[in-house]
């Protein structure tokens, strides 16, 4: 009887949708560029989910590119990212004014792994976790921002239960001053905190698995166009989960660099290196 409830239909007037054209592009140094292009919509719509007949032209210096329509949604050019290159691009629609945006490829970076320990740490669930330093070439003139996450390889030793998808995550202070929450799953941040010292070092653990031989560190350079949609992305994420049974969603705004839409064109350089992991568990 307690949990019984009465239920009560009520009528709720949503407001109406202003559809705006939507754009998304992420530039990847060595990577084909292509774009996609749709238009959002209201709670109760259900539109395509990308528009096929848009005209987008990508621009740099005097050259330019008409993209060709894919069977996959995406517009595609015959170009590849360089890297230090400003790309514009120029969206047109039917339905729409013609949007434009630009991002410039930054350069890749390389860093060094030192002092890796396969097992450094254990959890209170009795999960251990790997060490390992990464010191990014950084001349510190600068600001630059960075994307740090790692990747297990093909799984060949059938030892224990792997462990994944826990994330990476630091304790260095520079670190710590600007992720939120070090568990979702890379570290973002920009180099500004680790201005006067000589070298941008910091340490990172991951959760270890006797199942991996071996584990990519990648280390990405971002624009400050990426760096801002990456954030806020989180953000936006983390609006819409809540724990409190009465609690609702605080929604946080993407990040657009395009005026009149929405979307953004951003752009990243990504360098990779690989650490042999494996070491015998203690009988």
């Amino acid at each position: 009887m307690f949990l019984s409830a009465c239920i009560q239909p009520v009528d709720i007037e949503l407001p109406v949708h202003e559809s705006k054209l939507v754009v998304n592009s992420f530039l990847s140094y060595g990577d084909s560029i292509k774009v996609h292009v749709s238009k959002s919509m209201g709670q109760t719509e259900n539109l395509p989910r990308y528009l096929s007949d848009a005209t987008v032209v990508v621009k740099t210096g005097s050259l330019s590119d008409t993209l060709l329509f894919g069977k996959d949604g995406w517009f595609y050019s015959k170009w590849i990212a360089m890297p230090n290159t400003i790309y514009q691009f120029d969206v047109s629609t039917k339905e729409f004014e013609k949007v434009s945006a630009q991002d410039t490829v930054p350069e890749p970076v390389d860093f060094n792994l030192e002092n890796f320990i396969a097992r450094t740490t254990v959890d209170d669930m009795g999960n251990f976790f790997s060490s390992v330093d990464i010191v990014i070439d950084d001349d510190m003139k600068d600001s630059k921002f960075y994307e740090i996450y790692y990747k297990n390889h093909e799984r060949v030793r059938r030892v224990d239960v792997s462990i994944n998808g826990s994330g990476i995550r630091s304790q260095t202070q520079e670190i710590v001053e600007q992720v939120d929450d070090k568990t979702m799953g890379t570290l973002l941040f920009s180099n500004e905190p680790f201005q006067g010292k000589n070298e941008l070092r910091l340490n990172v653990k991951y959760v270890y698995s006797n199942n991996i031989d071996s584990v990519a560190i990648w280390v990405r350079t971002l624009s400050a166009e990426y760096y801002k949609y990456k954030k806020s992305a989180r953000k936006h994420s983390w609006g819409q989960i809540t724990d409190d049974i009465w609690g609702g969603y605080d929604i946080y705004p993407l990040y657009s660099n395009i005026d009149n839409a929405y979307g953004v064109v951003a752009a990243y350089s990504e360098t990779q290196k690989s650490i042999y992991t494996y070491s015998p568990l203690e009988p």
